[in-house]
C-alpha cells in the first residue's frame, strides 16, 4: 500500500510539473517551488488538493466507499425525523427509487457517480424512515382517564415494588371514534401477578405516552409509537380473569410461551440468588432488570458500569464467543476433523445458533437485536470464508439495523455501541498494521524464557488490552452519553478495569453454564460463582460511585458536541490516509462549543402542572404536580445540579399558593448568576387570586450591586404609574422579577391574566388573556409539549418594562402604527408559533420540546 501511494504522489508531482507555463512556477524534485509567493502558495494548494483527491480515490477503491454510503443513509434517516411535517410515502418512495436507478446508471462516471450515490443514500434514508412509520401505524390514547381494560397478557416483568404488564387489549372504555391501542403497559402491586397468555380485565388510570420532558430531550412518545404502545398507567386493585371466548392468535401464543419461559428462568435465578445479585443475574440472562434496586442501578451509572446491565454487543460476544471457542477446541481434538473439515465454519454456525437462542430468551430488546445482527454478520462471514471483523462488516450490520428499524438511530444504545465498535476496529486495525512493520521476536529467544515470564507477559497484554479497550470505547461514547444522560463517568476506567475481569471470567461464563444446567437441576450450584462475581462488581461500583464528585452530573451541553465528535470520529476511523487527521478539527470544535449551551430560567412540563424556576442563588426551584417527579429529576440533571428533588422543592421565598393558583417569583433578566450571598430584594409575590395576601409593591430598592429588582406584574392602573428603579450609575443594569402564575381553577383567570407576566395552566385559558401575559395553556401544550424560557438580560441602563401586551425590553415596545400586535410581543409571537422550536417572545427566548407538527407519534399527528 505504501509503494502504491509513493508512485501516486510521483505521478501527481509530474502532473503539476507538466502544467507550468512561461512565467509560472517550476517544480523541483526536492519540493521547492520557483516563482512568486502567491504562485508557490497556489501550487502547494493544488498539490494538496490532488493529494486529497488521490487519497480518497485510493480508499474508495479499497472498499471504504460502502461505510460512507451507510453514513449518508443514516443522515437521511436523521433528516426524516427532523422534518417539520410528516412526508407522504407516495412522494418519498418514487424519489428514492428514481435516485437509486440514476445512481446505478451513473456508477462508472467518476465524480457524478459519487454525487448520485450520496443523493440516493440520503433519499433512501428518508424513505426508510417514512415507510417504517407508515407501516407501524400504532394508535395512541387521546387523553388521560380511568378506564376498564380487557385483554391478553403478553409480558410480565417484576419490579422492585410489584410488576409491570404489557397487555394486548381487546376492549378499552374509550370514547367512540378513538382507535384501540395495539399495546398497553401498566404497573400493578396486587399479588400474585397474572401469567403471560392469560386473559384478564381490570380498571386502570391510563395516560398517553409522554413527550420529551424538555427541549432537546429524549422523545418517549416516539419510542412508544414504534414499540406500538399506545397508553401507560397503573392498575386499581387486582386483575381478574376474563372470558374472551376466542383464541389470542398464534403470534400471541408464541410470544406468551417465550415470555413464560423467561419468567420461569428469572424466578429460578432469583430464588437461588436473593437480592440485587439475583436481579442482576436475571437481567443478564433473560433481559429483565426491573427487579434491580434503584440504589444499585444508580451506583452502576455513576461508576460507568451501567452498560453491563443492558444485553448488548459485549454480552453477545462473550456468550457466542465462548460457544465458538469451546466447539472449535473440541473439534480440534480430532486430527481427522481438524485437517479435513472446516471446523472454523462449524464452530461459527454453532455460535450463531447460541446467539439466536440468547436473543430469544433475553427478550429481544432493541439493543439485543442490534448486537445479534452484528454477531450474525461476523459469524456468517466466517462461514463463507470472509474476514469477520472489518469496517465493512460493521457498516453492513448498521445498514441492516437501520433498514429494519430506522428509529434505532435516535436511541442512545445504537449511537454508543456503533461508535464504540467503529473506534475499536479502527484502533486495533492501526495497531496490527504497526505490529506488521515492527521487528518480530526470534523463536530462539523464547526457548530459554520461563513459564512465569510468559504468563506475566500474557497477563500484561490482557490487562493492557482491557485498559485500551475501556479508554477507546469511553472516549468514543463519552460525548453521546453526556448529550443523553447529562452525566460523565470520570472514574469509569478504574471501575471497568476492576470489574470487567469478574464479568468476563465469572459472570458471563457461568451465566451460560447455568442456563445449560437448568434442565438437570444443577443451576443452584452454577449460579453461585456468578453471584460472587456480581457481588464483587456491585462492591466496585459502590466504591467508585462514592469517589465520584457530584455523582458525575455535568448537565446538558447541547447536541453540537456529540454531533461534532461523532463526525470527527467517523472521519478518523473510515479513512486510511494521512488526511484522516482532519477529523481532529471537529473533535476540538466539540470541546470548544461544549460550554456554550444556555440553561433555561423556566421549565414547564407538557401537562402544565410541574414547573421549575430559576432562583436568585442560581439553582432551579421545582414545584411538582401529579406524576411530575420523573420530569423534575431530569430537569435537575440537565441543569447540572446533583441535588435531590427534595432539596430543590420550591419554598415560600419563591412560591405562594391558594386554592385557585400558585404564583412564582422568577429571577429575571439574567440576574440569577450572582454570588451566593446576594440578597433578593423583591418580596415574594402573593397570589393575585388570594385577597388576604398582599401584592408586591411598585418599587424595590436596589441591591448591593446597584441592580434594582422591579416586579413587572401590575394592574393597568399601577402600570401607568410605574417608575424606573434607581441605579447607582447611569449605565448600571436594571433587573426585574417576573411573576408566573400556575392557574389551577378557572375563576383565577380574570385577575391573574391582568397581573401576572406568564400564565401556565392545564386548563384552557380565555382568549383575551394573551393580551396581558404570555399564556401557555392546555391547547398550546398539546401542540408543542414541554416548554423552556430563557430570559434576556437588558442592555446596560435598560430594564424589562410592563406593556399591555406583555413585558418587553425598554426601548423595544413592540408596537406599530396600525395598532396591531407586533411579532415581538408574546401574544402575537405565540400565535405564530407553528412547528418551530425556538422563538423570540420579547423578554425571553422560548423553546418547545416538539419541533414538528402532524407527526404520527404526537397528539396532533394524523395516522
Amino acid at each position: 500500500m505504501g509503494d502504491d501511494r509513493t508512485r501516486l504522489m510521483i505521478g501527481l508531482k509530474r502532473r503539476i510539473g507538466q502544467r507550468r507555463r512561461p512565467g509560472s512556477f517550476d517544480f523541483e524534485p526536492n519540493g521547492i517551488f520557483r516563482g512568486g509567493r502567491i504562485r508557490r502558495l497556489l501550487a502547494r494548494l493544488e498539490l494538496a488538493r490532488l493529494s486529497f483527491v488521490a487519497a480518497m480515490a485510493h480508499d474508495l477503491e479499497y472498499g471504504r466507499g460502502f461505510p460512507w454510503l451507510v453514513v449518508c443513509f443514516a443522515i437521511g434517516v436523521w433528516g426524516y425525523f427532523e422534518l417539520p411535517r410528516e412526508p407522504q410515502p407516495w412522494a418519498t418512495v418514487p424519489l428514492a427509487a428514481f435516485l437509486a436507478i440514476f445512481a446505478f446508471r451513473r456508477r462508472r462516471r467518476g465524480h457524478a457517480a459519487i454525487i448520485s450515490l450520496i443523493l440516493a443514500s440520503l433519499a433512501t434514508g428518508v424513505c426508510a424512515g417514512n415507510v417504517r412509520t407508515w407501516s407501524v401505524n400504532a394508535p395512541r390514547l387521546v387523553k388521560d382517564g380511568t378506564r376498564s381494560v380487557t385483554g391478553w397478557v403478553e409480558e410480565v416483568e417484576p419490579r422492585e415494588r410489584g410488576y409491570r404488564l404489557t397487555i394486548r387489549p381487546v376492549r378499552i372504555g374509550i370514547d367512540e371514534g378513538d382507535a384501540l391501542p395495539r399495546l398497553v403497559r401498566v404497573t400493578g402491586r396486587a399479588q400474585p401477578p397474572p401469567r403471560p397468555g392469560d386473559a384478564i380485565t381490570f380498571r386502570a388510570r391510563l395516560s398517553p405516552p409522554q413527550g420529551p420532558v424538555l427541549p432537546g430531550g429524549y422523545a418517549f412518545d416516539r419510542a412508544a409509537y414504534f414499540e406500538q404502545i399506545g397508553a401507560y398507567g397503573f392498575i386499581y386493585g387486582r386483575p381478574e380473569p376474563a372470558l374472551l371466548g376466542r383464541s389470542p392468535g398464534w403470534r400471541l401464543e408464541v410470544v406468551a410461551a417465550i415470555s413464560r419461559l423467561r419468567t420461569q428462568i428469572g424466578s429460578r435465578i432469583r430464588e437461588a440468588l436473593p437480592g440485587d445479585s439475583g436481579a442482576i443475574a436475571a437481567a443478564l440472562i433473560v433481559g429483565d432488570r426491573g427487579a434491580v434496586s434503584e440504589f444499585a442501578q444508580e451506583n452502576l451509572r455513576i461508576a460507568g458500569l451501567a452498560h453491563v446491565l443492558a444485553i448488548s454487543g459485549m454480552h453477545m460476544a462473550l456468550v457466542a464467543g465462548a460457544i465458538f471457542f469451546v466447539v472449535r477446541g473440541g473439534l480440534a481434538l480430532s486430527p481427522g476433523l481438524a485437517l479435513n473439515c472446516p471446523i472454523r465454519s462449524w464452530a461459527a454456525a454453532a455460535a450463531l445458533v447460541a446467539a439466536t437462542a440468547y436473543l430469544v430468551i433475553s427478550g429481544a430488546s432493541i439493543a439485543t437485536q442490534r448486537a445479534y445482527v452484528m454477531a450474525a454478520v461476523i459469524f456468517v462471514s466466517m462461514i463463507v470464508g470472509r474476514p469477520a471483523v472489518t469496517m465493512r462488516s460493521v457498516a453492513l450490520a448498521a445498514a441492516i439495523v437501520l433498514a429494519l428499524s430506522p428509529e434505532a438511530l435516535l436511541q442512545p444504545g445504537f449511537q454508543m455501541s456503533f461508535l464504540a465498535v467503529i473506534a475499536l476496529v479502527a484502533a486495533y486495525r492501526g495497531w496490527f498494521e504497526w505490529r506488521k512493520g515492527s521487528p518480530r521476536i526470534d523463536a530462539s529467544e523464547l526457548v530459554g524464557r520461563s513459564r512465569l515470564l510468559s504468563a506475566i507477559r500474557f497477563v500484561g497484554f490482557w490487562v493492557g488490552g482491557l485498559a485500551m479497550t475501556s479508554v477507546i470505547a469511553g472516549v468514543a461514547t463519552g460525548p453521546v452519553a453526556l448529550a443523553h444522560f447529562y452525566r460523565a463517568s470520570p472514574l469509569g476506567l478504574v471501575a471497568n478495569m476492576a470489574a470487567m475481569p469478574f464479568v468476563s471470567l465469572l459472570i458471563m461464563p457461568f451465566a451460560v453454564v447455568s442456563v445449560l444446567a437448568m434442565p438437570f437441576g444443577l443451576d443452584p450450584l452454577t449460579l453461585q460463582p456468578m453471584g460472587i462475581g456480581i457481588d464483587a462488581m456491585l462492591a466496585i461500583a459502590g466504591k467508585v460511585a462514592g469517589w465520584t464528585p457530584s455523582g458525575g452530573v455535568v448537565g446538558a451541553l447541547g447536541d453540537w458536541p456529540a454531533v461534532l465528535s461523532a463526525a470527527g470520529l467517523l472521519w478518523l476511523a473510515l479513512w486510511t490516509s494521512r488526511w484522516r487527521l482532519l477529523g481532529i478539527i471537529p473533535v476540538v470544535a466539540a470541546l470548544g462549543v461544549a460550554g456554550l449551551h444556555e440553561r433555561p430560567d423556566i421549565l414547564i412540563s407538557e401537562d402544565g402542572r410541574t414547573i421549575a424556576v430559576r432562583t436568585p442563588q442560581g439553582p432551579l426551584a421545582v414545584s411538582t404536580g401529579p406524576g411530575g417527579r420523573f420530569a423534575a429529576e431530569i430537569w435537575l440533571k440537565a441543569d447540572g445540579d446533583p441535588a435531590s428533588l427534595s432539596q430543590r422543592k420550591a419554598n415560600a421565598q419563591v412560591m405562594r399558593c391558594d386554592d385557585r393558583a400558585c404564583v412564582f417569583q422568577v429571577a429575571g433578566a439574567g440576574d440569577h448568576h450572582g454570588s451566593e450571598g446576594q440578597i433578593p430584594h423583591a418580596a415574594a409575590p402573593g397570589t393575585p387570586s388570594g385577597a388576604s395576601i398582599p401584592l408586591p409593591g411598585p418599587l424595590q430598592q436596589p441591591d448591593r450591586s446597584g441592580v434594582g429588582l422591579t416586579p413587572i406584574a401590575r394592574s393597568r392602573e399601577m402600570r401607568d404609574r410605574e417608575e424606573r428603579a434607581p441605579a447607582v450609575t447611569d449605565t448600571a443594569p436594571v433587573g426585574s422579577v417576573l411573576v408566573l402564575s400556575r392557574v389551577e381553577r378557572p375563576e383565577a383567570f380574570d385577575e391573574d391574566c391582568r397581573r401576572a407576566d406568564i400564565i401556565v395552566t392545564h386548563l384552557e385559558a380565555p382568549k383575551d388573556c394573551a393580551l396581558h401575559a404570555l399564556v401557555i395553556d392546555t391547547r398550546f401544550l398539546e401542540m408543542h409539549g414541554a416548554a423552556a424560557l430563557f430570559l434576556k438580560r437588558p442592555p446596560p441602563g435598560q430594564r424589562v418594562l410592563s406593556q399591555p401586551n406583555g413585558p418587553v425590553i425598554d426601548g423595544n415596545d413592540g408596537g406599530n402604527d396600525d395598532g396591531n400586535l407586533d411579532r415581538n410581543t408574546p401574544a402575537a409571537a405565540m400565535r405564530s408559533l407553528t412547528g418551530v422550536r425556538r422563538l423570540d417572545v420579547g423578554f425571553a427566548h422560548f423553546e418547545s420540546a416538539r419541533s414538528g407538527i402532524n407527526r404520527p407519534w404526537q397528539p396532533s399527528g394524523k395516522r
